[in-house]
């Protein structure tokens, strides 16, 4: 460039740069002799409203050494927390109770779900023996389904907990369709379970388990547990309806609620 324009940048870089190491020195030489110790009225209000109580208490902050929001290290530090103070609060303990609860509602849904289920089985059945056979898939399911999350690496946690009580639905929803057709009258149930009603039965169960596991192609952890956690406890109670029941029925002797006539027409009967 021109020597004139240079000469004019380099003035404007050299005030630039002195007015800065002017700004810097003064600074330096400000905290070399400072005016007095940092008080409370020296730190911004926003900070003491968040760090300095009413009663002039303040604020102790606590961090986890390990990853909190995994069970075991969360529950160990809740623990070590609470062993120092009873009343300690924040994130990390109302999340461990929170889940805490979470879970423990889950199992008791479950529960009652499944004396529930019991109860309008044996209603629809009337009888001790059919009742069990319909239950039967669901408690077989359920021990299959231990080992099956275990070579699988799946757990429990606070996402597919409501895995259980949809789960029962669907084994006794099985069952009552099974029993229910070998309890027909031969000249009714004219083909075997096996060859009727058993394919309607896996075609749904088939779809159930494409359904949820296609739950497994998403990117997010919980829902992808959910999906998988759900497809093999399906696929655990097909095989359950169609090896224990089967042979069941064939060594259990079934027969058919007794008819009620009506008193309208002959031909009129409830079953």
């Amino acid at each position: 460039m021109p020597p004139e324009t240079a000469s004019q940048a380099l003035e404007a870089f050299q005030r630039g740069l002195m007015a800065d190491f002017a700004a810097k020195l003064a600074l330096l030489q400000n905290n070399v002799h400072p005016p007095g110790p940092v008080t409370l009225d020296d730190v911004p209000s926003y900070l003491r409203e968040r760090f300095v109580g009413k009663s002039g208490r303040y604020l102790l902050q606590i961090f986890a050494r390990d990853n909190i929001w995994e069970r075991e290290p969360m529950q160990a530090f809740v623990r070590q927390l609470q062993a120092v103070d009873a009343d300690v609060t924040g994130p990390p303990i109302v999340a461990f109770y929170a889940i805490s609860n979470m879970q423990q509602g889950y199992v008791r849904g479950g529960l009652y779900a499944l004396l529930t289920i019991a109860g309008l089985t044996f209603l629809h059945f009337r009888r001790f023996t059919p009742t069990a056979l319909a239950l039967l898939p669901l408690g077989v399911a359920a021990l299959w389904m231990l080992p099956a999350m275990a070579l699988f690496d799946v757990r429990m946690n606070i996402a597919n907990l409501i895995v259980i009580p949809l789960f029962m639905g669907m084994a006794i929803d099985n069952g009552i369709h099974l029993v229910d057709r070998a309890l027909e009258p031969p000249h009714i149930a004219a083909q075997r379970a096996t060859q009727s009603t058993g394919k309607a039965v896996v075609l749904a169960t088939l779809t159930t388990i494409v359904g949820f596991g296609s739950l497994m192609v998403a990117q997010h952890a919980g829902i992808f547990s959910f999906g998988l956690l759900l497809a093999l406890a399906v696929s655990c109670l097909l095989l359950a309806v169609f090896t224990t029941l089967p042979l069941l029925l064939r060594v259990v002797r079934l027969t058919s609620v007794p008819s009620i006539t009506v008193g309208l027409t002959p031909a009129t009967r409830v079953e």
